[in-house]
């Protein structure tokens, strides 16, 4: 269970909306997927997140919250 969201995996949602959008997108001056793709494209990025977070140990510490953006306690998960 992933308690906190690291720079790593905000990087990799980042990176992976932005491969989300096509040369035409690009063309028609758009710098997001359309919302048409909204569902394709927050499953994707929702993906590789999950794989990000599957990759990366958990912090020994749970105080070292150097990379980590959003940190999550169990009564926020309710």
């Amino acid at each position: 269970r992933v308690r906190a969201i690291s720079d790593r995996m905000f990087y990799i949602a980042a990176e992976t909306l932005a491969r989300s959008v096509t040369d035409a997108d690009l063309a028609s001056g758009k710098v997001y997927p359309d919302t048409e793709d909204l569902r394709e494209t927050s499953v994707v990025v929702a993906a590789g997140v999950v794989k990000a977070a599957l990759d990366e140990p958990e912090p020994e510490d749970e105080e070292d919250g150097d990379s980590r953006l959003f940190q999550f306690d169990d009564d926020d998960s309710k």
